[in-house]
């Protein structure tokens, strides 16, 4: 029974899977997705039991490639922590909860090493599942040049403080990654004139060696 009122009315839509169409099913579990993430983030609930339902592990659209000159127009909209987080991203290949669960603990300017120790999802903390959670990956170029000036404009910047830390939140909790890509990132894109299609997932890595190329120029 649901334990919010957020979701009342979702929750008595039929959820049989296998018996009913694959595009009514999957967006029952879309939107019951959104509401449980919606919960989470106002405490309304503890998890999300709709990520242990079973899902096509096909990628339905492939994000593009973005040319430095889309990179550079996207830039321009979107605000400055954002901007780091798609710079980290591309350089590192962080999944998003990786990208989140980063501490500033975690980033040694000093010997140039970044290491990955943690994953967040929906704000729970659990193990990274990259390979620099095995090994610490260098800090060098255009990723030390961007955080080391992200610490000093950022109000969290105590080792204990989290790299993304949400002011809405007065730092407790790093930003939703989701919440980012869909109402900052996309729409900024959006407002560019981009058309491709963007995500955490692998847009990050697709967009490494464009960033590559901008340093070059």
């Amino acid at each position: 029974m649901c334990g919010f009122p957020a979701i009342l009315v979702i929750c008595s839509l039929p959820l049989y899977v296998g018996v009913i169409p694959v595009s009514y099913h999957s967006l029952t579990v879309a939107m019951v997705m959104l509401a449980y993430q919606h919960a989470l983030r106002y405490g309304w609930a503890e998890r999300n039991p709709i990520r242990e339902v079973r899902q096509s592990a096909k990628r339905q659209q492939e994000p593009d490639v973005l040319t430095p000159e889309e990179v550079r127009a996207l830039f321009r909209t979107i605000p400055g922590y954002a901007r780091v987080m798609v710079v980290v991203a591309a350089v590192t290949g962080l999944r998003r909860g990786e990208l989140v669960g980063l501490k500033w603990e975690d980033i040694d300017f000093h010997n140039g090493k970044l290491h990955v120790r943690r994953s967040l999802v929906d704000q729970k903390e659990g193990l990274p599942k990259t390979q620099l959670s095995k090994k610490p990956g260098a800090l060098e170029g255009a990723l030390a040049f961007t955080l080391k000036e992200w610490s000093q404009q950022t109000s969290y910047s105590k080792p204990s403080d989290w790299v993304f830390a949400s002011p809405y939140r007065a730092g407790r909790t790093p930003y939703w990654p989701g919440t980012v890509l869909e109402k900052v990132i996309q729409p900024a894109a959006r407002e560019a004139g981009i058309t491709k299609t963007i995500g955490w997932q692998p847009f990050g890595a697709r967009l490494q060696h464009t960033l590559w190329r901008m340093e070059s120029q």
